[in-house]
């Protein structure tokens, strides 16, 4: 399944992994090849609750509820500036 709004995403990271819930997603051209970034709303990014970018790349899972049909399409986000997470401790 492609994320879609709700869907929890499961991130690789050095030290252990990252569970978040996909809010949208931005292409960005890094040195002259295009990147996808998951925009992922995450209990304990930072010490907090937020919002944060991580590269599509490191997802390693996306589920969605068992016997819940999901609905809906990626969601386009504009990308706001912001640095793109490594480590989301």
């Amino acid at each position: 399944m492609s994320p879609r709004l709700g869907a929890l995403l499961v991130f690789g990271r050095a030290g252990g992994g990252h569970v978040g819930w996909y809010i949208g997603q931005a292409w960005r051209t890094i040195a002259g090849k295009r990147v996808l970034f998951f925009r992922v709303r995450g209990g304990n990014q930072k010490n907090m609750v937020c919002d944060t970018w991580i590269e599509a790349e490191r997802m390693i899972a996306c589920r969605w509820p068992a016997g819940v049909t999901a609905t809906g399409a990626e969601i386009e986000l504009a990308w706001n500036g912001e640095p793109v997470s490594r480590n989301e401790a």
